[in-house]
């Protein structure tokens, strides 16, 4: 039987409202999500409130639940891209995710490549997560929906 994850960037912080990461992982759980996404703009904006990562892995193991993804890595230009790597790398030592979306924000060429395998690198050696996943795009981050 197919496991679903429940992401958080539908209600992300990223559009300008309060995540509420504890509230969101609770409704997941009380769904049956075994899995849960939180993306890295309400990740940021939780810290940024005065509070830790590990408030929310404890509360994934409290429910039963494990961390699948975390949204996303941006490959764009090298540095900022590993400077991105190294922020979700440790929210990832944290957390423990399956995997880490990528998104694609560099051209189509292998001026892309370069920053994506570096960006790897930074990773724990002893860490199984590696960003593994590609969604082509040309923005950095994607549009709100209309009327947002």
């Amino acid at each position: 039987m197919a496991e679903l994850c429940f992401n958080t960037f539908n209600h992300s912080a990223w559009y300008g409202v309060d995540a509420d990461l504890p509230g969101q992982l609770v409704a997941a759980a009380d769904a049956g999500f075994r899995w849960w996404g939180p993306d890295v703009f309400s990740l940021n904006a939780w810290v940024a409130s005065g509070h830790a990562v590990i408030e929310l892995a404890e509360m994934l193991h409290a429910h039963n639940m494990s961390c699948w993804e975390i949204t996303a890595l941006n490959i764009t230009d090298p540095g900022e891209t590993l400077r991105e790597a190294h922020h979700i790398a440790e929210l990832a030592a944290v957390l423990r995710p399956k995997w880490v979306l990528t998104n694609v924000g560099a051209p189509s060429t292998t001026a892309c490549a370069t920053p994506s395998r570096r960006s790897a690198t930074c990773w724990p050696k002893s860490a199984s997560v590696l960003p593994s996943n590609t969604s082509p795009s040309r923005r950095r981050t994607p549009s709100p929906p209309p009327g947002c």
